[in-house]
């Protein structure tokens, strides 16, 4: 533990003459600057406690960072991918895509918090690994209406899943947390070879037909607060049975 500001002074030295710079050689891009951020935060830290007057993370030369290109499905291919899925996890691809919710504000949904009524959602907790925790921010609690689909769809979902307020609306037999990376390996990631299509993850889910099928039938994009249903997703997609 760094007790003293000499000792912090050191490490700030450290870090400024990168006495190492064969270590980045062996990191890979995105590596780095996973690290730089976390250093950089730590060290704000030791700023606010005056410690240092600047922070000694700031203005380092990062290496560049590869650019990757999302995958590209079509709309018929995304169709055929989520009626290959059984159904708790069709309705957890479409929740992600017709609400933006993340996977583990899907994985932390319970029963309580959906208003089959009026067709809200209110996401207010998450769920990582099985750990419980509130929204990444405080924007991320919010309350977002679903589309007409959608709702017909958890209404059914509700029917075949009886339960208290405080049940999950994805959860194993024992109500226990489903696993994120489980479910991508186990059925998602097998659809997509079956298909042979690029495999999607959940975040890619959240924004991969952002462009593609939010338009509504007059050619517009749907404003805020609205509820979206993608062009390409219909009944036949959302078969709850």
């Amino acid at each position: 533990m760094l007790d003293s500001s000499h000792e912090l002074a050191s490490l700030a030295n450290s870090i400024k003459m990168n006495s190492d710079p064969g270590l980045l050689e062996k990191l890979k891009p995105d590596t780095v600057h996973g690290l730089h951020r976390w250093l950089r935060r730590i060290l704000s830290c030791a700023v606010e406690w005056r410690f240092f007057k600047e922070n000694p993370a700031s203005g380092i030369k990062l290496p560049p960072t590869r650019r990757r290109e999302p995958p590209f499905i079509t709309a018929q291919q995304f169709q055929n991918l989520v009626q290959g899925l059984p159904v708790k996890v069709r309705l957890m691809v479409l929740l992600a895509m017709m609400t933006s919710m993340r996977i583990g504000e899907i994985l932390g949904l319970r029963w309580g918090r959906i208003d089959l009524r009026n067709g809200i959602i209110r996401v207010v907790e998450s769920c990582y690994r099985g750990t419980f925790s509130t929204v990444k921010t405080r924007k991320s609690e919010r309350q977002i209406p679903m589309s007409p689909i959608l709702l017909v769809a958890l209404r059914k979902w509700r029917e075949l899943r009886p339960g208290v307020p405080d049940n999950f609306v994805f959860a194993t037999r024992r109500n226990k947390p489903l696993s994120d990376g489980t479910l991508l390996k186990r059925y998602v990631y097998p659809a997509c070879d079956r298909l042979k299509i690029p495999r999607v993850s959940w975040h890619m889910f959240r924004h991969l037909h952002g462009r593609d099928c939010w338009r509504d039938v007059s050619g517009h994009w749907p404003a805020a607060g609205v509820a979206r249903t993608p062009t390409n997703v219909n009944a036949t997609t959302i078969r709850i049975e």
